[in-house]
């Protein structure tokens, strides 16, 4: 990518040292390809705006939208409106800081310390994304975990992974490059001496800035259960409480608390279990409780969470 990086460099905005022609073409070594998905718990999400029509010949990036999920889903959709789909010319460089030091990164690129790159079928080969790290001279994809990384592509690029294969980052620094007319030379490797591109944010912007924010997961309460509906005097009362994560994970290592009192007295509970996000509590009611009223909670505990579900019901 000689040419491409002396006519980057020209901006005098972004000193672009990494070899790129090498980090491209190891990417065809490296396919973890695939469909974005759909499913999203709650999102954090930043819009950044790009200049257009910088060149006409050229990728346009038009906006760059960076959003997480609270599991930590990281998702770069970069629109470049002027190239609906991917098409073996294309390319696609994400630069990252993930730690907010310059010093710990390419000193060169803002301190980044990744590089996600998204190339597209180029000679007839198959699309493909890979991360790359800063191991203190060059990125490299060795030992570089990216097994969530996934991308798609529609009027731009989708690129998705988790923020723990950045490091578990909570704040990410980013630039994007989309790249056109590249091809594959007579010796085997790409070559960009016709390439165009188009950096988001513009050159002398310095990076877009996006704080990870994740919602600290809770207990839910899904269904609750009585029965009968109508406790009665002399027989038992059992209430079922199903519990759910709000990150939807299972719940695990759970445990029940049962509380109840009867007509203002406290009742013990005659049993309890606890299976996955389900909680049960039964109590006997006494044959002399007829017309007075129980009135209790179901705690469930799990890995630091709690929630309660109160209850109350008239004995017949």
């Amino acid at each position: 990518m000689a040419a491409l990086v002396r006519r980057y460099r020209r901006t005098r905005a972004l000193p672009l040292v990494v070899a790129l022609a090498t980090v491209l073409v190891a990417l065809f070594a490296l396919t973890p390809t695939g469909a974005a998905s759909s499913a999203r718990a709650a999102e954090n999400l930043a819009r950044f705006t790009d200049s257009t029509g910088e060149d006409p010949q050229g990728p346009d990036i038009s906006t760059v939208v960076l959003s997480n999920d609270d599991k930590g889903n990281l998702s770069w959709v970069i629109n470049v409106p002027n190239r609906p789909t991917l098409t073996g010319d294309m390319g696609f460089i994400v630069f990252i800081n993930s730690d907010s030091n310059p010093a710990t990164g390419d000193p060169q690129l803002f301190g980044s310390d990744y590089l996600l790159q998204l190339i597209g079928p180029i000679g007839g080969g198959p699309a493909g994304v890979a991360l790359f790290r800063w191991n203190g001279t060059d990125f490299t994809a060795t030992g570089v975990p990216q097994s969530t990384l996934i991308f798609s592509y529609a009027n731009g690029a989708t690129i998705k992974l988790n923020a723990s294969e950045l490091g578990n980052t909570r704040r990410v620094q980013f630039l994007v490059l989309a790249l056109t007319g590249l091809v594959i030379g007579p010796d085997g490797k790409i070559d960009d001496t016709n390439a165009r591109f188009d950096v988001a944010p513009d050159p002398g912007h310095g990076q877009y800035t996006f704080d990870v924010k994740i919602t600290p997961p809770s207990l839910v309460v899904k269904t609750v259960v009585l029965r009968p509906l109508k406790p009665r005097a002399g027989k038992n009362l059992s209430v079922s409480v199903t519990f759910a994560r709000s990150d939807r994970t299972p719940v695990t290592s759970p445990s029940v608390t049962c509380r109840a009192t009867l007509g203002g007295k406290r009742l013990a509970a005659s049993s309890s279990k606890v299976t996955g996000g389900r909680a049960t509590c039964v109590w006997a009611i006494p044959e002399t409780a007829k017309g007075k009223t129980i009135r209790g909670t179901v705690t469930m505990r799990a890995r630091g969470l709690k929630a309660s579900r109160p209850f109350a019901a008239k004995v017949a």
